[in-house]
């Protein structure tokens, strides 16, 4: 049973706090009621607490005698829970610290208040003379201390509703915490879930690998071998898989082939995030930063003809835009979306520059890949400790990768696998989109006869348009399904991701748009985010400044308008494109083949929208 603690300073409001968990079902024990029943006669407390406050031996004498009883009652109590009870036990302890009791604790509340209102209250409820309160709040630890070793600060210098608040995040952090577990036991506090992270996991997976299809007497086998890195001088594989707890090891493919039908599987010894050199370690690399290199490389072979930059997070693209250059492009991804970018991947498919680099190391990133550095470069990035840097020379073949294939192999919880060939997006050009059309089937309810009505949308796109259209469409192929873009001028301005609708996800899209477009205005005036503008200028101005951005975004709709928007997957109803019309796009890429796609062509021509299709689903889970 893990055991919980809550202290605090005298006069911080710990008895108030008991109260308020009690409400939210929590069971308290008080060492100071503890102490009352030892000595109940109120009176002779308080000749003993003037007595040994002005006197530290006889304090420390009190303390000896006390302590011990308290503490044995306090764990007798703790012990007394059953394992599998779902009710909270929290032990309050004034003296928590000052006795060395918090290592018999797996987690710490600690309550803390401004000096000024502890000796408010105990002059008021107490009557103690201002020099006695002092007195009794310098005989215990300073509160600064306490907070700082606590695993869980309340603080309580505002309104009952307030510290209500807090204790209710307390009692869900204990919940929480009293569930967690690690791979080989239960992780006891918030300090041994932070050293978790920091972690490398025991490695015992083989160091060679093989997966074999057999048809009869035909055997094709794919051989693998386990990829490390020399770090520290020595041979380390990956840091941990997607969570600190879980094994992982990265393999590249040394030889094999596989032919499916018509379908070649990419051949052994062309490595891309498999094999990237190492050149920082910064943190040990980890699965999700090989995963979320390997999407950024999956974006980034479609686009290799203008200098691309593309930020991944959680195996998501967050901002991907070209530029002229390439500090252009990293400038426009990283505005695309600032605040997801924060910790992001980042894959540049050209040699990183200076002026470059010097942008990156602006933020704070995971992962930054290129095909090389140029000379001072590394310097620069040497100053960010925790930064992973990849060199991956085969890039500048990307292009080779546009149309080759994989085995994408995906495990079921009961240890069975399904296999399929990788995704390769078709429509890479405009040539390759169709104008939107349809032969919408009628059935005549009186008499059953068939027939159908031609609808075709009137106007195609621009060359611009069309150069949005195939942008957004090849960075669709590495958004998670179902998700729908806006995209700009070569760059991404709002991405949705992994909803369930269809209308939901365009929605959500145009909100982020709406949201990264507000905090972008906030940061290049007042080189603040959005969401930070009230604690940086005071809750008046702070506001009057937020109100202003949001209505400068909304005259500007979020950037949207002369956005294309790209949809994985076919618009089942008109719900979903109305979404971008009413914000301003002018065009829109999708597969088709919906049974409602006159309608929503018709609703396209009635907004002037043009519309294409690519004919191929372009789902990805």
């Amino acid at each position: 049973m893990k055991k919980f603690a809550l202290t605090g300073g005298i006069a911080c409001g710990k008895s108030l706090a008991s109260e308020f968990l009690k409400e939210l079902g929590v069971e308290i024990l008080d060492a100071d009621d503890i102490v009352h029943e030892i000595i109940p006669d109120p009176a002779e407390r308080r000749r003993i607490a003037a007595e040994v406050f002005s006197d530290p031996i006889k304090r420390r004498e009190l303390e000896s005698r006390i302590h011990p009883l308290v503490r044995s009652r306090i764990h007798a109590w703790l012990e007394e829970a059953r394992p599998e009870a779902a009710t909270l036990r929290v032990a309050v302890i004034p003296l928590l610290y000052e006795t060395g009791w918090e290592k018999d604790f797996d987690f710490v509340g600690c309550i803390v208040s401004s000096r000024e209102l502890q000796i408010a209250r105990m002059m008021e409820s107490r009557s103690y003379s201002k020099q006695e309160a002092v007195s009794r709040i310098e005989a215990q630890m300073p509160a600064e201390e306490k907070a700082a070793r606590a695993d869980f600060v309340i603080e309580n210098d505002g309104s009952k509703d307030n510290l209500r608040r807090q204790l209710a995040a307390f009692a869900h952090e204990l919940r929480g915490n009293s569930l967690r577990r690690g791979q080989y036991g239960i992780i006891h506090n918030m300090k041994d879930l932070k050293e978790a992270y920091k972690t490398i996991e025991a490695d015992h997976f083989a160091p060679k690998m093989e997966i074999s299809f057999i048809d009869g007497a035909n055997r094709q086998t794919f051989h693998y071998e386990k990829v490390t890195w020399n770090i520290g001088g020595e041979e380390k594989g990956l840091r941990y898989g997607e969570n600190p707890g879980q094994e992982a090891a990265l393999y590249k493919l040394v030889n094999g082939n596989l032919v499916l039908g018509d379908v070649e599987m990419l051949q052994p010894g062309r490595y891309l995030a498999s094999v990237p050199e190492l050149l920082q370690s910064g943190k040990h690399p980890g699965k999700t930063n090989v995963t979320d290199t390997d999407n950024a490389l999956n974006i980034l072979r479609y686009l290799m003809e203008k200098p691309c930059a593309v930020i991944v997070k959680h195996n998501n693209p967050c901002g991907v835009a070209t530029g002229s250059t390439l500090a252009e492009a990293y400038f426009r991804a990283n505005k695309a979306d600032r605040l997801a970018a924060f910790g992001g991947a980042i894959a540049l498919n050209r040699e990183c520059d200076i002026e470059t680099a010097k942008l990156i190391i602006e933020n704070y990133a995971e992962v930054v890949v290129a095909p090389d550095f140029k000379e001072g470069v590394m310097d620069l990035f040497a100053a960010k400790k925790n930064l992973r840097v990849f060199r991956i020379k085969n890039m500048d073949r990307l292009t080779d990768f546009v149309a080759k294939h994989v085995v994408d192999f995906k495990s079921l919880i009961d240890g069975g696998i399904v296999a399929q060939t990788s995704f390769s997006a078709n429509a890479r050009k405009s040539e390759d989109m169709m104008p939107a059309y349809c032969n919408r089937k009628i059935t005549d309810k009186a008499t059953g006869a068939v027939t159908f009505e031609e609808h075709k949308i009137k106007r195609l796109p621009t060359a611009k348009e069309y150069e949005d259209l195939v942008f957004g469409w090849l960075v669709e192929a590495g958004v998670t399904s179902n998700s729908v873009l806006y995209v700009k001028d070569g760059a991404t301005v709002g991405i949705g991701t992994g909803e369930q609708d269809r209308v939901g996800v365009a929605e959500i899209a145009r909100d982020k748009a709406y949201t990264k477009h507000a905090d972008w205005i906030a940061w290049e005036k007042y080189q603040k985010p959005y969401n930070d503008l009230r604690l940086v200028f005071g809750e008046e101005d702070g506001a009057k400044k937020q109100a202003e951005i949001m209505e400068q975004t909304r005259a500007e709709k979020g950037g949207i308008p002369g956005c294309a928007m790209v949809s994985d997957a076919f618009f089942p109803f008109r719900d979903g494109a109305e979404v971008g019309i009413r914000e301003g796009i002018t065009s829109i890429v999708q597969p088709g083949g919906a049974i409602r796609d006159w309608d929503v062509i018709d609703c396209c021509n009635d907004a002037g929208v043009a519309m294409v299709f690519t004919g191929q689903r372009s789902f990805r889970h």
